[in-house]
């Protein structure tokens, strides 16, 4: 481990090291965004035994350059692939971006670095060693976020470490819409749920499944909207389309 000396002022703001105890995957992925790795570890779950080995980790827990040592020595250096979404940048990561980078250089392993958000970041392109082609494919995957793009992410991943896998190209998620999942038939009783995007782009949606099951056995014919705000003027509108 090599340490500049901007590193070693900013040790003990890091926290203490943490080794995450993960064993070698083929496909590793890291994010500060819990809902996005919680989501992507369901939605591997999900798939059974048809996806190549993947382990996703939180770069919160990475902030100690130690703990970046520990985790590039036992996960990341056996993966085939390792993509980081970063939010705020390299500024926020520097030392892991700059190990990652020189490991995926010196092993030949496909590294894709991108913004945890909507504005380019050409260091981040220059960290990486993917084309800007595959860079942006993997970007929108998760700017357009939701259960269908990341379980594409996830077969797009597979297929890129040599397992073709089934994917489509990421698309985006309205501000507004239905959730066809808790729609339930009834009587002339009528109920919409309303709920934020957030939770759906998620799948946090448990709790309204539950509420829409539980108003249709009372005889409710029930909807479910998500909506990015209610004072986004495309929420509003298709909200008052829907309550028409």
């Amino acid at each position: 481990m090599h340490l500049l000396p901007r590193d070693l002022h900013n040790l003990d703001d890091a926290g203490a090291a943490i080794d995450l105890g993960q064993s070698p995957a083929e496909i590793v992925f890291l994010s500060f965004s819990d809902s996005e790795l919680r989501l992507l570890a369901r939605l591997y779950e999900q798939s059974g035994a048809t996806l190549p080995s993947f382990r996703c980790a939180s770069l919160a827990q990475l902030k100690h350059p130690y703990s970046v040592d520990l985790y590039l020595d036992a996960v990341a250096r056996h993966a085939r692939l390792i993509v980081v979404r970063l939010l705020g940048g390299k500024d926020y990561w520097p030392y892991g971006v700059e190990q990652l980078e020189a490991l995926a250089r010196a092993k030949g392993i496909a590294l894709a670095i991108v913004p945890g958000d909507a504005h380019d970041d050409a260091r981040l392109k220059q960290a990486s060693t993917l084309d800007a082609e595959t860079l942006n494919r993997i970007w929108r995957f998760f700017q357009d976020g939701g259960p269908d793009n990341l379980r594409s992410f996830l077969g797009y991943a597979s297929t890129l470490v040599g397992h073709p896998a089934q994917w489509r190209e990421s698309v985006p998620v309205a501000n507004a819409g239905q959730f066809e999942s808790a729609r339930r038939s009834g009587g002339e009783l009528r109920a919409t749920i309303v709920f934020y995007r957030a939770m759906f782009l998620a799948d946090d949606v448990a709790p309204i499944i539950a509420l829409a099951n539980a108003l249709g056995k009372r005889g409710f014919a029930v909807e479910a909207i998500y909506v990015a705000s209610l004072k986004e003027a495309e929420s509003e509108a298709f909200v008052s389309r829907a309550l028409e």
